[in-house]
């Protein structure tokens, strides 16, 4: 019975979006329900848990009442408010948002630490620099369970992040196994949802340190449309975790294990949830990376409320 009536409001549902209506009798009740398209319209998550709410839900304050998953590519928009990508993105965020007219700088976002230390890079910039263009992050995920690839996270935990650092968020659900089957599916999913603010990015921005190969594929890929940068690129080891350890200490983040590589795990520190710090840096097994940029750990940042107010230098110090 259940399922019969899942399904009776879906067919309700896409028959009013595929007649343009923004509303529809609820099968059960006859209640007048909002469709997606509605929604769309406001332009963001009211916080009242709406059966059809694209934004993932953003502004429900009851964690255990966030049901809606990543169906579409929507644009969160920095803990104020939220709009989808498949509407006009001249709404009423200002230049300093996506949905403003001004340029972009788009980061690719796993929300782990090198990404993190990459949007601090992309924020030296502004604060040096007025004129630089706005950060805004992108992240694509399964379309049915929302995990981020790799990382062993959930979008709803990257979403948290981009709200506590008030950055505009892309999420991308990638359908029908599309994360997995190649990266033909993974680059025509990235390059739809990044085609509405085209005119308006001037780089495409990646967290890598040094795998050349990697950084030649996402050129190759990339590069005809729109410039890629890596603003961290053969940094120093050293450096980056200076950095990191700053943060740390000023209680901005909070930088755990979220994977580990199967014939890896459990080996010195090498376990989900430990802390990545110093101390398990120092007990890495010989030929571990300190950055496990070979894909031998993951690691997920625990961002504070305070880390939006922070103004970093290159160095890693608060200004």
């Amino acid at each position: 019975m259940a399922d019969k009536l899942a399904r009776d409001i879906e067919d309700a549902h896409k028959a009013a979006c595929d007649a343009g209506e923004m509303a529809y009798s609820d099968p059960a009740t006859g209640y007048t329900v909002f469709t997606e398209l509605q929604h769309i319209k406001r332009g963001f998550c009211c916080g009242n848990g709406c059966r059809h709410c694209p934004f993932l839900h953003q502004n429900v304050e009851d964690p255990a009442l966030r049901k809606n998953g990543p169906t579409k590519t929507v644009l969160l928009n920095d803990g104020s408010d939220a709009s989808s990508s498949s509407s006009s993105n001249s709404g009423s965020g200002g230049s300093g948002s996506a949905r403003g007219g001004g340029p972009l700088n788009v980061l690719f976002w796993s929300g782990g630490k090198d990404s993190f230390l990459t949007l601090r890079a992309l924020q030296a910039e502004q604060r040096d620099d007025p004129g630089a263009p706005e950060v805004m992050l992108i992240t694509t995920c399964d379309a049915v369970s929302g995990t981020v690839a790799f990382q062993n996270t959930n979008i709803r935990d990257v979403m948290d992040q981009a709200k506590a650092l008030q950055v505009d968020l892309l999420a991308v659900p990638l359908k029908g196994g599309e994360a997995s089957t190649g990266a033909g599916p993974y680059v025509d999913a990235v390059m739809a949802a990044l085609e509405p603010f085209k005119q308006r990015i001037r780089a495409l921005c990646f967290g890598d340190l040094h795998l050349v190969d990697i950084r030649a594929w996402r050129e190759a890929t990339f590069t005809d449309t729109y410039p890629c940068r890596f603003p961290l690129f053969n940094t120093p080891y050293a450096e980056l975790k200076a950095r990191l350890w700053a943060e740390a200490e000023r209680g901005t983040i909070s930088v755990t294990v979220s994977a580990v590589r199967d014939d890896l795990l459990e080996q010195g520190p090498l376990r989900i949830g430990a802390q990545y710090d110093a101390a398990f840096v120092g007990a890495l097994p010989q030929g571990v990376d300190e950055m496990g940029e070979n894909g031998e750990f993951h690691t997920h940042v625990a961002v504070a409320p305070s880390a939006a107010k922070a103004v970093v230098k290159g160095d890693g110090a608060a200004r």
